[in-house]
């Protein structure tokens, strides 16, 4: 009998790890499921439980944290600065200036005196003083008199981050975490909401210090210190903050030193599409076949439109460029990609599919799909292999040796890739004869018996 393991199953002779999220950290996580390969022998399971168990505690504990702290954020009161802006906004309404300097004597008295009003709203204490004026209306009187405007803190500088660079964009909900990820350490170093000019560099040092020693890895560090210097950034810019050094710029940062994948194995690639297409999921097969043929980006399939596949040309092609609900990685990434052989019979059955709807695979055609569809294929893959260098990123690694195989020149490979300026790729012959190219390159490379290298 086997030793019965918490959150460990035999998945196809496998150990997995296996985990469900509970459902209020299920926005964080972007997953149902914690899955974790373990191997294959009992022995390799119990040597790679403890720090995968280890590992998945703390991350639900930095999610609960999370979310908590993203709740006492939203129920926050709100700041100083905000409430003047809002006070100038209620003065331009009325034909006002906003700059107090600017105004004759008549509107300074008739500012003057609506300050007076409001004022004798509120009772008075023995001294005189005004009691229980609310901040909004303290903030209107201060704005009517033309005293000096709020320091803006840390918590304005992310509010208007998020209000003008994150609310409504197709990465949402991603950059938000990565946003309050970064947030958090920077809290703790310098305090909750510290105006901005007395955050310093001593302070984004230590901020370094505190992910260095969480053990993050040097390009994880680089994503969330790239989102936190443009929160800094537009900050001094949205507040007109003269003379400010964003504490963040130029800070020395550990070397992030690229991942090396390796293309995957041609036995791979076939377990996997039977894997997918005894599944039943007909979408997910025809998204892995077309990225095996097209060496795009799981997420430029996935979210394609559907009438970005163009069969009624000389050379049939996908149009991989930006929908409402999913970006390109890059300008270079927006390409025409010419379809062949069984890259063609897959893209009709798809079209066929979808029976006149907006998306080519519209169980994917929304926020969140690419993420999805990435998910559900990296585990099919993990069912075949746990070689961590095997990803499904791997097969436009495998599309690259293939075109290199074939001899193909570099500037077509990038054409077909999506690594030459897009400028670049339209600059040079006709589109009909750049697809012609591309088609025949991609012929040429399918055709390559690599196995046998």
């Amino acid at each position: 009998m086997g030793v019965v393991v918490k959150y460990v199953q035999q998945v196809g002779g496998r150990y997995v790890y296996r985990r469900a999220v509970p459902e209020r950290l299920r926005d964080a996580f972007g997953k149902r499921e914690i899955k974790i390969p373990l191997g294959k022998s009992q022995a390799e399971m119990m040597r790679k439980y403890g720090p995968a168990h280890a590992e998945v505690e703390k991350l639900l504990k930095q999610a609960t944290a999370s979310l908590s702290h993203h709740a006492c954020t939203n129920s926050s009161p709100k700041s100083p600065f905000e409430l003047f802006n809002e006070a100038l906004d209620r003065i331009s309404e009325l034909g006002w200036k906003e700059d107090l300097a600017h105004a004759d004597e008549i509107e300074i008295e008739h500012r003057d005196i609506t300050a007076e009003l409001e004022l004798e709203k509120h009772p008075r204490n023995a001294d005189g003083e005004y009691l229980n004026v609310p901040p909004a209306e303290a903030a209107y009187i201060r704005a009517l008199r033309a005293r000096e405007m709020p320091e803006p803190t840390l918590l304005d500088a992310k509010s208007v981050y998020i209000k003008d660079k994150i609310t409504g964009k197709l990465d949402e909900k991603k950059d938000l975490q990565r946003l309050e990820r970064a947030m958090r350490p920077l809290t703790e170093v310098a305090g909750e909401n510290p105006p901005l000019a007395q955050i310093t560099r001593r302070h984004a040092k230590k901020w370094l210090e505190r992910f260095i020693d969480a053990g993050k890895t040097p390009a994880n560090i680089k994503r969330h210190h790239s989102i936190i210097r443009a929160m800094f950034n537009y900050a001094a810019l949205e507040f007109a903050l003269d003379n400010f050094n964003n504490p963040f710029r130029s800070l020395e940062l550990p070397k992030v030193h690229a991942t090396k994948r390796d293309a995957l194995p041609s036995e791979v690639i076939t377990q996997v599409r039977e894997h997918l297409a005894a599944s039943g999921k007909s979408d997910l097969h025809n998204i892995w076949a077309l990225t095996i043929w097209s060496g795009a980006r799981i997420g430029e399939i996935a979210g394609m439109a559907a009438d970005h596949v163009v069969l009624d040309h000389a050379v049939p092609h996908l149009i991989l460029e930006p929908v409402e609900y999913r970006s390109v990685k890059t300008d270079a990434s927006w390409r025409k990609v010419p379809l062949a052989g069984e890259a063609l019979r897959v893209a009709q059955f798809a079209l066929e599919e979808a029976k006149g709807q907006k998306g080519l695979f519209p169980r994917f055609a929304k926020k969140g799909g690419n993420t999805n569809v990435s998910n559900q294929l990296m585990k099919a893959v993990r069912l075949f292999t746990d070689d961590p260098k095997h990803v499904t990123h791997s097969l436009r690694h495998r599309l690259k040796d293939l075109l290199r195989l074939a001899e193909v020149s570099k500037d077509i490979q990038d054409m077909v890739l999506g690594h030459t300026n897009k400028s670049v790729g339209e600059g040079y012959g006709s589109e009909r004869i750049n697809l012609r190219l591309m088609r025949d390159a991609l012929l040429k490379a399918h055709s390559v018996d690599v196995d046998s290298l």
